[in-house]
Order: C-alpha cells, then structure tokens, then sequence
C-alpha cells in the first residue's frame, strides 16, 4: 500500500517534458469603421502587426458587405450589413497594407456606384501582452 502511494506521487510530480512559456500575443486592437454612400473609414488606419477586432458601421443607403484583403492572410468577408447596422470581426494582420472593400449585399446590383475602401498599414510588432494584468 505504502509503495502504490509513493509510485503515485512520484508519476504525480510531473514527467521530463519542457513546459513552453512562449509570449502572449499582443493585445488586441479595437478599430472603428463607418461606411457612408461615398467611401469607408477606419481609424486608426497606422497600427503595429497582430491581433485587431473590427467594429463596423453602415451609414450608406444600401446594405452592404465588408471584404478585408491583403497580402499574407486570406480574405475575410463579412454577411450583409444592413442600413444603419454594425458588425464585428477578428484578424490576425501581419506587416503590410490592407484594404477594407465594400461590397453591395446584392451581388447583381450592378447600378451601385463603388464606395472607396478604406486603408490600413501594419508596419512593426506591438508588445507581447505577457506583462499585462486583467486579460482573459
């Protein structure tokens, strides 16, 4: 009995694995953007590379979608935002310039006039978020 509890304690304590203490990703950026009949607008539009949450907002007369493109990562297209509505959505960006595009929600409404995206340049790393208290 003695034994089966000092072999439990020992297999208990751990094995010879490495534990990874790799850095936190930084923490992530809030962005504001708003959509109007003539072009879309973000802010901030010069940011350091990593993770963003995109919080748009349309104020055209129409309803649309939102594309962010760029080069290293794969496109992200969101679902019809209504007149007046919002939407939210995460990316990763690496170092480099993005545009977020309009899209019309009606893919065969050709009469829509285009409405000029909005630009984003990543340029450097933010901080990891390692030494940062109060995060999930």
């Amino acid at each position: 009995m003695i034994g089966a509890l000092a072999a439990s304690a020992i297999v208990g304590c751990g094995g010879t694995e490495d534990f990874a203490n790799d850095p936190r990703p930084a923490v992530p950026l809030q962005l504001s953007g708003v959509i109007n009949d003539r072009l879309a607008t973000i802010q901030p539009t010069k940011i350091g590379a990593g993770p963003v949450v995109l919080t748009i907002s349309n104020q055209s007369s129409d309803a649309v979608r939102v594309s962010l493109e760029g080069k290293d990562i794969e496109p992200q297209e969101t679902g019809p935002i209504n007149v007046e509505g919002t939407t939210t959505f995460k990316a990763d960006l690496p170092e480099g310039k993005f545009e977020l595009e309009v899209i019309p929600a009606d893919t065969d409404d050709e009469v829509a006039a285009p409405i000029r995206p909005a630009k984003i340049l990543v340029n450097g790393k933010r901080p990891s978020a390692s030494d940062t208290l109060l995060l999930p």
